[in-house]
């Protein structure tokens, strides 16, 4: 399939900031990877199943925010809630977000509140994976509760900010 010049200046544009940001941001990563691996034993960077372009399952990275093998189960149960449009917290400004999950490390708290649990995600846009800019990628457990028109963010690559987060 030709890659349209729209899609190769994106590409280019993904591939020269996820370089530079690696590259400026190495310190970070040693630091965050040094602090989570001193707070909870399990390996620093997780990775999860996700559905990527075309719904293509890829492995995307983050760094560990909750404790080694935390039960998965809550966050489906999460996810259940949130498509039933069941508030997660008493939180008004978060009511459909997981805030007081104990499964979260200290140092996760941290990470999740400055958003430094994505940088790995860099590797992923460097893989050709991820876009620095798309639609969050979706939990293959997820896809149970799209419907047909919900699928459509599958014709792009997914990002690592979007406008969830804008």
């Amino acid at each position: 399939m030709p890659v349209s010049s729209r899609e190769f200046g994106k590409r280019a544009l993904d591939v020269a900031i996820s370089v530079l940001a690696i590259v400026v941001l190495a310190p970070v990563f040693t630091v965050v990877w040094i602090a989570i691996r001193l707070d909870s034993p399990g390996p620093a960077v997780f990775r999860q199943r996700r559905i990527g372009r075309d719904e293509k399952p890829f492995n995307c990275f983050k760094f560990r925010t909750l404790r080694h093998k935390a039960d998965e189960n809550v966050h489906r149960e999460a996810i259940r809630r949130v498509w039933a449009k069941e508030p997660l917290s008493d939180d008004p400004d978060a009511p459909y977000k997981l805030t007081d999950d104990p499964r979260v490390t200290r140092v996760g708290r941290l990470l999740r509140r400055t958003s430094l649990d994505e940088l790995p995600q860099l590797l992923n846009v460097l893989r050709g994976e991820m876009s620095i800019v798309g639609p969050r990628p979706a939990i293959p457990y997820e896809l149970e509760y799209f419907r047909d028109w919900h699928h459509k963010r599958h014709i792009v690559k997914p990002g690592i900010t979007g406008i969830c987060q804008v």
